[in-house]
């Protein structure tokens, strides 16, 4: 199979069984409710699905994955340790773990307020001083306890709108 691209965005799809060795995939505002992916997937565009949870469990290799606009309740990163990119808005969610995600560089973290004004998404707290390649922080309508950025001296854009309520943060 030499198909490493494929975008079937806006279909209506609501399932899918693709084959391996596809790379870069957008199933981007689609219905799907039940979803196996390949392994080979370096980019994945889950935007606007009816996911409820997804098994990140088995994708050594992926670099950026986008999950907004979903009702994922949780999500478990600590088996991508090539992530860079991160783009969600993961509903509620304690104590989102980075650890294992080293080669981070992007962030983004968000609550889209048309679901609901004055909602926000719970993130607990978050350690990010593991991740030293942060250059990318972007929080907008997102609770959190702590967020501990220490040691990420890589840091060159920080955008926290309508956090409300943050205890600590260190920087």
């Amino acid at each position: 199979n030499n198909l490493e691209y494929l975008n079937l965005s806006k279909n209506n799809l609501t399932h899918i069984d693709l084959p391996n060795g596809i790379k870069n995939l957008d199933l981007s505002n689609n219905k799907i409710s039940n979803i196996i992916l390949p392994t080979s997937l370096i980019k994945l565009n889950l935007n606007s699905n009816n996911l409820n949870d997804i098994d990140l469990s088995n994708f050594p290799n992926l670099e950026e994955l986008h999950l907004k606009y979903m009702n994922l309740d949780k999500i478990n990163l600590t088996k991508l340790p090539k992530l860079k990119i991160f783009d969600s808005n993961v509903n509620t969610q304690d104590d989102i773990d980075f650890s294992q995600n080293p080669d981070l560089q992007k962030l983004y973290l968000y609550y889209d307020a048309t679901y609901g004004e004055n909602v926000h998404i719970n993130v607990g707290n978050l350690d990010l001083s593991n991740n030293l390649k942060l250059e990318i922080l972007e929080f907008v309508n997102v609770n959190f306890k702590s967020l501990n950025i220490d040691k990420n001296v890589n840091l060159r854009e920080i955008t926290l709108s309508d956090i409300n309520t943050a205890t600590d943060f260190s920087k």
